[in-house]
């Protein structure tokens, strides 16, 4: 993953100024509380009975966990009943954060387009680089087997501003292991969060250099201009989806991807996505 990459400023900062608006919010939230908070209070503290699920379910290693809460769409004021409902020991293990990008229907389209092209995440692992769609939902990461998955879609309307398009970015962290290096221990510290601690490491935005990229897929010895290797990219480069999907294929390509860095380079792409 580069260091040097766009900010999540200069990213909010160019969409704002073609008319988007971006929302911040937790999608779901789960923890798993000791068995010695009653089920009866923890009920009470959700106006709406369908945003929040108590279930039995242990937690490996706490001999107490007996419990799960699973809420969707949770605000600080359902954190602030919640944090004064527990008594006893809980972990929160889980937790989705969402970023609603809002605009026109055809605003929306575009920039899906654009953001399924250029964004790329990338790990220190085997499976450097790894994509998967599932209908209109695309997943980079693997469940049950990475702890941190990013998922984007847009062909659905917002979960907090109704009526409204948007594209929705998500990024899944499993394992209060994880939660904790974003400093996350307790339901205070989910209330006080700046959502662009996630959105700064994890938001990677990828150039595609056609010109380098056909270089390393054009299999003929002659030298060719740069006009026909940056076609024989753009060829290759449009039998997938976007970035993320040509690096699963092959990693090595990654050198033909650079990180786009700053504003210029980022309008110039969304200017061109918008038209």
């Amino acid at each position: 993953m580069p260091t040097n990459k766009l900010s999540l400023n200069i990213f909010l900062s160019c969409l704002e100024a073609k008319g988007f608006q971006v929302k911040f919010y937790y999608d779901r939230v789960k923890l798993y509380v000791s068995s010695g908070n009653k089920t009866i209070n923890l009920d009470k503290i959700c106006v709406n009975k369908d945003q929040q699920i108590i279930i039995p379910r242990a937690l490996l290693h706490y001999d107490d966990i007996g419990q799960m809460i699973d809420v969707h769409q949770p605000r600080s004021a359902y954190f602030g009943r919640l944090k004064n409902a527990l008594t006893h020991e809980y972990v929160i293990n889980y937790v989705e954060f969402a970023m609603d990008i809002l605009g026109s229907q055809n605003q929306v389209a575009k920039l899906s387009e654009l953001l399924i092209e250029r964004i790329v995440f990338e790990r220190r692992s085997r499976n450097r680089f790894y994509y998967n769609q599932h209908e209109n939902t695309h997943y980079f990461g693997q469940r049950f087997k990475h702890s941190d998955i990013l998922v984007l879609y847009s062909d659905r309307e917002s979960k907090v501003a109704s009526g409204r398009q948007c594209v929705h970015i998500e990024m899944r962290l499993y394992g209060s292991k994880i939660l904790k290096k974003f400093d996350i221990y307790a339901i205070q510290d989910l209330i006080d969060f700046s959502h662009d601690k996630i959105w700064n490491k994890y938001l990677d935005l990828r150039d595609v250099n056609y010109t380098k990229l056909g270089g390393l897929v054009t299999e003929e010895k002659a030298t060719l201009t740069d006009s026909s290797y940056r076609r024989h990219g753009q060829s290759y480069f449009d039998n997938f989806v976007g970035s993320q999907h040509l690096l699963m294929e092959d990693p090595n390509f990654v050198k033909a991807f650079p990180p786009i860095i700053n504003r210029r380079m980022f309008e110039s792409r969304l200017d061109n996505a918008l038209q």
